[in-house]
């Protein structure tokens, strides 16, 4: 005879509910002033494994073994392993740690789910703005730089062409006087530590000289 879940029976004093499979009773329960023999085997039950993965950045999980669902109380090893742009920012769900790969036991249906930020990235995209964009000789020139991507701190560096530099991400330059117009090429470089390759971009900057005009005397 053999009894299939859910059932409850009482072994030895200990009540199993529900977890219980009973094979080959000896002898069969209708016999009556006999003695019987409860062979009971624990039923196995199955538990799912959802990992997920969010954040600014990218990356995987590798879990081992690797599997949809285990054996309650199977212990499974999970390694997040970022991009080559991003790094691991820990653990979230039904795992709260920045341990790195981590250990997690099956004994329910389980969520986890690692986050991955951006790294150090290099600058990219490199621009900048001057004002006025008519600049006259001797009249003191704002320009602004940006990067489109760039992990901080960027250092910005200027060069305006007429032997002038300057550092930072906003600089005032005063081009030298000259009774004639002229243009000169202005290069703003960027950097970071992330990289050892620099973004530069570079733009004409046309200064005119001030005009003076003298009244004319008739006689």
């Amino acid at each position: 005879v053999t009894l299939t879940l859910p059932v409850t029976v009482t072994t030895q004093g200990v009540t199993l509910t529900n977890r219980v499979a009973i094979t080959s009773i000896t002898p069969q329960l209708t016999t009556v002033g006999k003695s019987a023999t409860w062979n009971t085997v624990v039923a196995k039950t199955n538990y799912t494994l959802v990992v997920n993965t969010t954040g600014t950045g990218s990356g995987m999980v590798i879990k081992s073994p690797d599997a949809i669902s285990y054996t309650a109380g199977t212990v499974v090893s999970l390694t997040a392993v970022p991009s080559t742009t991003s790094v691991f920012a820990g653990w979230i769900g039904d795992l709260i740690t920045t341990t790195n790969p981590v250990t997690i036991t099956m004994n329910s249906t389980k969520v986890v789910t690692a986050t991955f930020t951006l790294g150090c990235q290099g600058v990219d995209g490199v621009d900048f703005t001057f004002l006025p964009t008519a600049p006259k000789v001797g009249t003191p020139v704002v320009f602004t730089g940006s990067a489109l991507t760039g992990t901080a701190p960027i250092t910005y560096t200027w060069n305006f062409g007429d032997s002038g530099v300057a550092e930072g991400k906003v600089v005032t330059h005063t081009f030298a006087l000259t009774t004639t117009a002229r243009t000169y090429t202005t290069m703003l470089t960027a950097a970071n530590v992330c990289s050892t390759v620099t973004a530069s971009k570079q733009k004409p900057v046309a200064v005119q000289p001030y005009q003076l005009f003298l009244p004319i005397i008739r006689r």
